[in-house]
């Protein structure tokens, strides 16, 4: 079986491991959101093993509303993870932060 080349999965909601970390429901409020990000960077020369990078990042966001949509979506330029919220018109409600990546 081959590896994925991303995953991207929210570990974490206000401390508490969420049971999903692709679908659930927020109470309005202040919210921090821990998800994992493991991706690929590379190979450990020719004909090399898949390197990934494995980071938490952590997501604070003040203004979460009962019954709306949300989108996380994550990138990764070079070794720099990036990851944002968005809400139902694409527009960015916050940035996380990298807690750690090894």
């Amino acid at each position: 079986m081959t590896p994925p080349s991303a995953v991207f999965m929210a570990d974490r909601l206000d401390g508490q491991r969420t049971p999903d970390g692709r679908y659930f429901q927020l109470p309005s409020a202040r919210h921090e959101l821990q998800t994992r990000y493991d991706f690929e960077i590379g190979s450990a020369g020719f004909g090399g093993d898949i390197q990934y990078l494995h980071c938490l990042m952590v997501l604070v966001y003040d203004g979460f509303q009962p019954g709306q949509r949300y989108l996380l979506e994550a990138r990764a330029l070079g070794y720099q993870p990036q990851v944002w919220l968005y809400d139902d018109n694409r527009q960015v409600l916050a940035e996380a932060q990298v807690a750690r990546c090894h």
